[in-house]
């Protein structure tokens, strides 16, 4: 792993989410307290030297990958397995569920980390660069619900993405999901788009943009969930039965 900006402090929350396990399992295995842990996570107090060496020897960690974010994470590097199929085959597809957001915005370019998300195969997804993320909110219903996962495509290239598609959009501030169009030919900027009509469109610069993915499909299963009763319908129905049934008798007549 090559060196980067972050902190030993940061390092141990990447390893937390790697190794799945809450700060209180973490902060019972290097013998601290769960407040103590909160604390070096949150840059309030430094990592100390005894507490450094824990973490190395129970969970086989790099010194080096630790203190200077250099070389390997693990010392055999060998990487947590997922519970589903392993990242590493070409027909994978990894999974960022909600839980995992704020996670992938810091590690999008973190090899190992992304090799630790869970991934699936997906029938008609084999050749291309493909990614899940599950939905969260309101604001693409109803095209899209909460919990629903889309599987997208990487575009590389944001004049390539299609006018007026849905995208996720992986931004400076977070992970949104829109309708994207660009805002004028040859603008730095993009509007964005909400289905829910409570929602605004807004701006987003192009800069502000690190990764974009075209969605492609989506799993659900709101389509088991009864239709709610339409109550106007119903009662348009039978008024339209009584007209008919009036219009029988004045033939008879």
């Amino acid at each position: 792993m090559k060196a980067n900006n972050t902190s030993p402090e940061d390092r141990i929350g990447l390893l937390r989410s790697l190794l799945r396990i809450s700060q209180k399992e973490f902060a019972q295995h290097i013998n601290i307290t769960q407040g103590a842990l909160s604390q070096i996570e949150n840059k309030k107090i430094h990592l100390s030297i005894e507490t450094l060496y824990n973490i190395c020897e129970r969970f086989n960690i790099s010194a080096d990958w630790l203190i200077y974010g250099k070389k390997s994470m693990f010392r055999d590097s060998v990487i947590p397995p997922a519970n589903a199929t392993p990242a590493t085959s070409s027909h994978s597809i990894i999974l960022v569920d909600i839980n995992a957001h704020a996670d992938y915005l810091k590690n999008i370019e973190n090899h190992d980390y992304l090799k630790s998300l869970e991934a699936y195969r997906i029938p008609g997804f084999k050749e291309g660069n493909y990614r899940m993320f599950e939905i969260t909110g309101d604001s693409m219903e109803p095209v899209l619900y909460d919990d629903e996962i889309v599987v997208v495509e990487r575009v590389d290239n944001l004049e390539e993405v299609d006018n007026g598609k849905i995208t996720v959009l992986i931004t400076k501030e977070g992970i949104v999901v829109k309708r994207i169009y660009p805002f004028d030919n040859g603008s730095k900027e993009f509007i964005l788009q909400s289905e829910n009509k409570k929602y605004k469109p807004y701006r987003l610069k192009k800069k502000e943009i690190l990764e974009a993915w075209q969605v492609k499909a989506k799993i659900t299963s709101n389509f088991l969930e009864l239709q709610p009763k339409n109550e106007k319908f119903d009662h348009l129905e039978e008024r339209i039965n009584r007209l008919e049934d009036e219009l029988e008798k004045l033939k008879k007549n």
